[in-house]
């Protein structure tokens, strides 16, 4: 059986388009990380260490408002 010359030549085309867009994705997960570790610090903490967590608005823990069911205040 005979592939097409137009097929093979598409196969390799797509190959090399894929081969590219994941050299540019390696690439920017790459600088996203660079970028990430030049300005992330970790926290200090130790276990057993007490920390303050923020209660001024404990609605907010569940998400956005406007991603809510409306059924979700009445169940």
């Amino acid at each position: 059986m005979d592939i097409h010359p137009t097929a093979s030549s598409l196969k390799m085309m797509l190959d090399k388009e894929r081969h590219h867009a994941n050299r540019f994705m390696q690439d920017s997960l790459k600088h996203a990380k660079e970028r990430w570790d030049k300005s992330h610090k970790p926290p200090d903490f130790k276990i057993g260490d007490s920390v303050l967590l923020s209660t001024l608005n404990p609605d907010n823990i569940k998400g956005p408002k406007k991603l809510k069911s409306p059924l979700q205040d009445h169940l």
